[in-house]
């Protein structure tokens, strides 16, 4: 149940407000038929026709088809015609009225409106009770005033303010339910919201993997394929074609062997990272297979730390390196290669550290067979390592001519708690540089 309000148009009023009225206003009748009057026992004149206070009665009887409409107007119009009725032809039917005037006040007017009801109340009985203690051996009219104020005033007084704080308490009972309710749906919408996202990052994740780890072992294995079969290859020393078949076979292998842990991924019930499932050694002699004279510097510490990849910034680390062997195999021109990976000293400690550098093919054509991928990879490097934590950069040198990525990490063994906090340095330190040569 809901407080009513002070004020309500009259177009709100209820058939049940009408019909209480009439009974008003049939009982007033009534009682006005039988004749009963306290106007001898209160010593009131009573000499005015009997007729007023019938027109009294049926307007305050009248009145209350506003009690919990507009509690105010019940007050002064009911009220007043039922004290006026009493006062000067002492109706018994007033007595009701004046019952229900204290009563509508507290309990369906505002909490100032029933507080000043109730003081009104305290302060005619007070009145009433001190006068009837100094004149009631001069009169027992006093005392008979006294025991109708407190019927008429303070019985309903009493009343109506019980029934009130039970209202309120059933009010307040129900706005802390629903309440509660509504944080149960906000709660539940936000676990829905949190496993939508969860569900989200996940396939994220695996797009991610398919494209640095999958895609890059097959891209190799498509671009060596069409080298055997250009008129170079073709008069190539046995040994030759036996490293590239070996590079291919090993490419294809690699693949196979990330799909299957995506799969095993994807069987799980919750979302975890797969294995990297490739080798720094695999990745060196796929590069060597398509370019046999790059140079390649991996420092046995930097080694160590891909092949275990027991970290997320080693594993991060080396899906980077793994997708910039394949951009370099996808998109380099005909030139010089360099792949170098060390651990070096920084202002934190140590960090692990990438350059790879390839010539750029000319402007408007595209190297490697014509693939190209709108750098996605490239996004991808960046990403993975602004979540572990390093720094990432990625454009032509100062002449040109070469393509160099870089990229650092901190130290995987000891720094993969502040990878988040690197995040943001390393997406806004090298931004502008997503162009895929």
């Amino acid at each position: 149940m809901r407080t009513v309000p002070r004020s309500m148009p009259a177009s709100s009023l209820r058939p049940l407000d009408f019909r209480s009225a009439a009974l008003y206003c049939v009982g007033m009748v009534l009682v006005w038929l039988t004749g009963w009057s306290i106007a001898e026992d209160l010593q009131l004149p009573g000499e005015y026709p009997r007729s007023l206070s019938l027109v009294l009665l049926m307007l305050a009887s009248a009145a209350t088809v506003y009690r919990k409409r507009r509690p105010a107007v019940v007050l002064v119009v009911t009220g007043l015609c039922s004290t006026a009725a009493m006062l000067l032809t002492g109706e018994f039917g007033a007595v009701f009225l004046q019952f229900e005037t204290v009563y509508t006040g507290v309990l369906y007017g505002s909490r100032r409106l029933a507080r000043g009801t109730t003081f009104v109340c305290l302060g005619i009985t007070g009145a009433l009770g001190a006068a009837a203690l100094i004149r009631i051996q001069a009169s027992p009219l006093w005392f008979a005033a006294l025991l109708q104020a407190t019927v008429v005033l303070l019985l309903p007084l009493l009343w109506a303010w019980e029934v009130r704080h039970h209202r309120d308490a059933r009010t307040q009972a129900e706005i802390a339910a629903e309440a509660q309710h509504q944080l149960a749906i906000r709660e539940h919408e936000l676990a829905e919201a949190r496993t939508a996202l969860r569900v989200q990052e996940h396939s994220r994740r695996i797009a991610q993997d398919l494209h640095d780890g999958v895609a890059g072992h097959l891209s190799a294995v498509a671009l060596q394929t069409a080298a055997l079969r250009t008129d170079g290859m073709r008069d190539a020393s046995p040994e030759t074609r036996e490293r590239v078949l070996d590079s291919i076979r090993t490419a294809s292998v690699a693949a196979l062997a990330e799909m299957r842990s995506l799969i095993d991924v994807l069987r799980q019930d919750f979302p975890q990272d797969p294995g990297p499932g490739v080798r720094v050694d695999s990745l060196e002699a796929r590069l060597r297979a398509s370019f046999p004279q790059a140079r390649v510097r991996i420092d046995a510490g930097a080694r160590e730390l891909l092949d275990a990849a027991s970290t997320p910034s080693a594993q991060a680390a080396l899906r980077v390196v793994q997708e910039a062997t394949t951009n370099v195999l996808k998109h380099a021109a005909e030139g010089p290669v360099e792949l170098a990976l060390g651990i070096a000293g920084c202002d934190t400690g140590e960090e692990l550290t990438l350059r790879c550098t390839s010539a750029m093919a000319p402007a408007g054509a595209e190297a490697g067979g014509g693939f190209h991928d709108a750098g996605l990879g490239l996004r991808s490097m960046r990403l993975r390592t602004a979540q572990a934590g390093g720094r990432f950069a990625a454009g032509p040198d100062d002449t040109g001519s070469r393509w160099v990525v870089t990229a650092s990490w901190p130290e995987p063994r000891s720094h993969d708690a502040g990878a988040g906090a690197g995040a943001h340095r390393a997406g806004t330190s090298s931004a502008g540089k997503d162009i895929a040569p």
